[in-house]
């Protein structure tokens, strides 16, 4: 998690810099042009999300300095850093220096720095509750339930609606009042239909038999 962070701050400070050495570590009385990356501290950020399971989020505080054989060498490539990094909107830039005490712990004379602190944001996966009984499983065989809608005068209904309330479905009957919901599990043999037609609405329960078409006859005189 923390090496991903700084393989990311390698990759932009190079992109920024070019083909320079970025060094993960302390900064060093060393030869050559390099830039050093120093994760100096940790630090705990405010949660940005609320709720049981949210991120564990923290800061990483990084030293940035330069170093190069020629002084104005390494103030351009500081230079270069620091006006980059307060473009980013993923991090903060703090500009000062650590203390005299901390310069003589890492055993180099003071130089131009700046801190950089970038969010480090680890996703936790959604609590999943105990299974207290098995679960229910019901297994049904599925077949196509059809019908026609008549008037008592066996005359069509046409562009009636039709709801099947057990899989919360709805079709409307055509020219010749048949409708048809494909297949829908057999079990309850029984289905509720709720007709709607010319302003008119009825609840029927009907049982279509193999072989048989259902019909459903609508009064005319409600509809």
């Amino acid at each position: 998690m923390i090496e991903q962070t700084d393989r990311k701050l390698q990759e932009w400070v190079t992109s920024v810099v070019g083909g320079v050495e970025v060094r993960l570590g302390p900064p060093r009385e060393q030869p050559g042009t390099a830039v050093s990356l120093y994760l100096l501290e940790l630090r705990s950020a405010l949660p940005t999300q609320r709720g049981e399971r949210r991120p564990l989020e923290l800061s990483l505080r990084y030293l940035v300095t330069t170093s190069a054989d020629d002084e104005l060498e390494a103030h351009a490539l500081l230079g270069k850093l620091v006006l980059a990094a307060l473009e980013r909107t993923d991090a903060q830039v703090e500009l000062g220096s650590p203390s005299p005490e901390t310069w003589a712990a890492l055993r180099i004379a003071p130089r131009p720095c700046f801190f950089l602190e970038l969010p480090l944001v680890v996703q936790r996966p959604t609590k999943v509750g105990w299974i207290r009984r098995p679960a229910d499983i019901h297994i049904s065989t599925a077949r196509s339930f059809s019908g026609v809608l008549l008037t008592r005068d066996d005359v069509p209904v046409a562009n009636a609606r039709v709801e099947l309330g057990e899989i919360a479905a709805t079709t409307e009957t055509d020219a010749q009042g048949r409708f048809s919901f494909g297949a829908v599990p057999e079990e309850p043999r029984s289905k509720r239909l709720k007709i709607t037609a010319r302003g008119v609405e009825c609840t029927v329960t009907a049982q279509q038999v193999a072989g048989t078409p259902l019909v459903i006859r609508f009064d005319r005189k409600e509809a």
